[in-house]
């Protein structure tokens, strides 16, 4: 009897309740994924950390904006812009120690799970120049964050 009643209720809403199970199918398997993958994987970068930096650098004034990764090596990196973002690692754009310069600048390419702690800051701007842009970054993370809306977490 129940079953006739969900066949029922699923042709009356005119298919609906297939685009609603998908919906959810969809969500929970991102839910799974942020749960089981690494704290700071593809969906932190892709929505929290690209709201907490919009936040961060429009509210910023003169100061610099600066985003450094903490690695698991001990490493830390000063991070000019975020190239890309995969499912598995993401491409950033990092200053050299020796010298803060756009045009000396190394690509790391860093796999999430070697990060553990991500830090937003600003510094006043004679003591850094150049900080963390924004505005390269967002084409990286709005590419991830639409390819996880539009087919769910790659595994």
């Amino acid at each position: 009897m129940t079953r006739e009643c969900d066949q029922a209720d699923s042709e009356d809403d005119g298919g609906n309740g297939e685009a609603e199970a998908a919906e959810a199918r969809q969500a929970r398997k991102a839910l799974i994924a942020e749960l089981t993958g690494p704290v700071f994987g593809l969906p932190f970068f892709a929505s929290v950390l690209k709201d907490r930096l919009e936040q961060h650098c429009s509210g910023a004034g003169p100061e610099v904006p600066q985003l450094f990764l903490h690695l698991a090596s001990g490493g830390v990196l000063d991070v000019c812009h975020i190239v890309e973002l995969s499912p598995k690692w993401v491409a950033a754009a990092v200053f050299r120690e020796e010298e803060r310069s756009c045009s000396l600048m190394d690509l790391e390419f860093v796999p999430y799970e070697l990060i553990l702690r991500v830090t937003l800051s600003t510094r006043p701007a004679d003591e850094h120049q150049l900080g963390f842009d924004m505005k390269r970054s967002v084409p990286a993370m709005q590419a991830a964050q639409q390819r996880q809306e539009g087919e769910g977490p790659s595994t």
